[in-house]
């Protein structure tokens, strides 16, 4: 028997059938998320209805559905539910907001239509875009994991997130640090986190990487955009983006992952570093694709020249310091890609 999902605003009649993917059929998963309701600009009208004059929201069914397909497509384990809220968790995200510059939020304001609260997202933050009849992006909107945020100060989010490429042993230590102590709590983590998902946001509809349903090999020229052409090319018969620096400077890029089974053995540390330090990615996370580059470059410079913020990775040995890594923004290696974050900033 056929069933069918009724969606409450009545403007989609969507077969339940359209939906239920094994995990291993990439392709029906990849399809299902694509097409999904909450993609349309008219679903999101009529929420707007039922929940006018707010901009941060508990994540709706239609919303943990969709981010569940998308964690089955990308291989994550976690079934997305929704969370429990306590009112001071409003607070600290209405206050790490504040606190951003001016600048950005005058870049964001026509962008972002909300924020999204979830429970098990597989992750810290998520930003996807809201699209028009003929799939142009017309808002975005970030989704943030609430039980990550509220058990973690912001060192300690930071350092668990770095970590999740390396497999934990007792002979080597990874920790970041963001924030100095006076300001180690939940509210700077979630204004990092908010910071890489604005940058995604904030990307809609500019000259700075190809929007995410485009597939590689479909983009004639990459250097259409001038940013993502400092690190990336296109490889179309694989049809996947690879890195200007996979071949030496940093041939184990393309394993880098986060989140999932770590790919590196802990003793990797130093070395994952030392060949990041060869290119012009300013952080190990945007390495992973074009977006994560850009979203990478524009929390790490609002965080360390704007707010004037620490950005530190130390790695030991059995307790014994071996590796330090800064921020990038007063090396040469990074001098291309801030000019292009100053000049979208209009800073110079």
């Amino acid at each position: 028997m056929k069933h069918y999902c009724i969606i409450i605003t009545l403007l989609f009649l969507w077969s339940c059938e359209d939906r239920i993917c094994p995990d291993d059929n990439y392709s029906c998963l990849k399809n299902a998320v694509k097409n999904h309701p909450i993609k349309s600009k008219k679903f999101w009208e009529t929420f707007l209805q039922d929940n006018p004059k707010r901009a941060i929201f508990i994540a709706p069914d239609e919303l943990i559905e969709y981010i569940n397909l998308d964690n089955r497509k990308s291989g994550f384990k976690e079934v997305p539910k929704k969370p429990k809220v306590a009112d001071n968790f409003y607070r600290q995200i209405n206050d790490a907001y504040a606190e951003i510059p001016q600048a950005v939020k005058d870049k964001l304001s026509d962008k972002l239509f909300g924020i999204f609260l979830i429970k098990d997202l597989g992750g810290t933050g998520f930003t996807e875009y809201i699209v028009d009849k003929d799939g142009k992006p017309q808002s975005a909107f970030i989704i943030l994991d609430v039980d990550v945020l509220k058990k973690n100060s912001a060192n300690e989010w930071a350092t668990w997130k770095e970590n999740t490429p390396f497999k934990s042993d007792h002979e080597y230590k990874l920790r970041m640090k963001i924030q100095e102590k006076e300001n180690d709590s939940p509210k700077y983590a979630i204004q990092y986190i908010l910071l890489h998902e604005i940058g995604h946001a904030i990307a809609m509809n500019e000259n700075i990487h190809p929007f995410w349903n485009i597939e590689p090999k479909d983009i004639e020229d990459l250097k259409t955009f001038p940013f993502n052409s400092l690190s990336w090319e296109i490889d179309y018969k694989e049809n996947d983006y690879i890195s200007k620096f996979d071949k030496s400077e940093f041939p184990q890029r393309k394993d880098v992952l986060y989140y999932q089974e770590p790919p590196f053995k802990s003793s990797q540390m130093k070395l994952i570093y030392d060949q990041l330090e060869e290119t012009n990615f300013v952080s190990l996370y945007s390495t992973i694709n074009p977006g994560d580059d850009w979203a990478e470059v524009f929390v790490t410079y609002v965080h360390t020249q704007m707010l004037n913020y620490p950005f530190e990775i130390t790695i030991s040995k059995d307790n014994k310091l071996i590796k330090t890594y800064k921020s990038c923004w007063n090396k040469k290696r990074c001098a291309k890609k801030k000019e292009i974050i100053e000049n979208f900033l209009d800073l110079k």
